[in-house]
């Protein structure tokens, strides 16, 4: 297979972002515009052509003029580690008398957390929301608590919770998901349980990706049966088991065999 690009020339469709979304028929001209832009911006990506990307997303900022279109060049830049152009294009919506709203606040973090710029996450979401009267929603949260947790602060990001519900936001299953899948990743099976009482108490109905974290926890705290039990009792629970699912008890069993073929050496 040949390079992505074939030569270090900007792709074809690449010409088509130097101008506004055209009509078209079939898709609208938007949705047409939209696929190419992320066709094109990933094709860049992954040819490590980072002065294409910024030129590409740099020639669109002319026609910014709501608070979706900004959103979506603070994501793109943000998706491929760019932060600080990100940012730039966040600063600069006042002046394209742009709302800087939640929607681009929540692209904002959002970047800076795809950039792996975690501790400016929790920065961000603790400083603008007052300073910008922005009201936060369970996206703001839950990208925040994913920040915290990659920075070791789980406690804190649990904290969160508590936060959400004092101010009247439902946490969701990415709320509950991130922080069950650092609970059982590390085997902190007690302290997942506790959460997983908590979120059942909170009538918040436990998910295929929750149970896949659960049955991974089991598993790194050496309780394959239980693992096992569980996994058979998901369809009477409701829950259709995925690929994920099967990944897990499989690994399961492979290392469980092996430890066991290790013993009678």
């Amino acid at each position: 297979m040949g390079p992505v690009l074939g030569t270090r020339s900007t792709p074809k469709s690449t010409s088509r972002l130097g101008g506004k979304p055209e009509s078209s028929s079939g898709k609208t001209s938007r949705e047409r515009f939209r696929d190419i832009y992320k066709l094109t911006i990933h094709r860049l990506a992954l040819a490590k052509e980072y002065t294409l990307i910024e030129k590409a997303l740099e020639s669109q900022k002319i026609y910014v003029g709501t608070e979706g279109f900004g959103s979506r060049i603070i994501y793109l830049y943000g998706k491929y580690g760019m932060f600080d152009h990100a940012y730039k294009v966040f600063d600069e919506m006042p002046e394209r008398k742009c709302k800087q709203g939640v929607k681009s606040f929540n692209a904002l973090l959002g970047a800076a957390a795809n950039s792996e710029k975690y501790d400016k996450v929790y920065e961000l979401f603790r400083e603008l929301p007052e300073k910008m009267s922005i009201e936060l929603n369970v996206d703001c949260y839950n990208t925040a608590m994913h920040a915290l947790c990659n920075t070791g602060l789980v406690q804190d990001a649990v904290l969160l919770l508590d936060e959400m519900e004092v101010n009247r936001l439902k946490p969701d299953d990415v709320s509950f998901n991130t922080l069950l899948c650092v609970y059982y990743e590390r085997g902190e099976c007690k302290e997942g349980e506790k959460l997983w009482e908590r979120m059942i108490k909170s009538n918040f109905v436990p998910n295929i990706q929750s149970y896949n974290f659960k049955l991974k926890g089991l598993i790194n705290n050496d309780k394959l049966l239980n693992a096992l039990e569980l996994a058979t009792q998901l369809n009477n629970l409701g829950i259709k088991p995925d690929v994920c699912t099967y990944n897990v008890v499989i690994n399961g069993l492979i290392n469980n065999f092996l430890s066991l073929l290790n013993l009678q050496k």
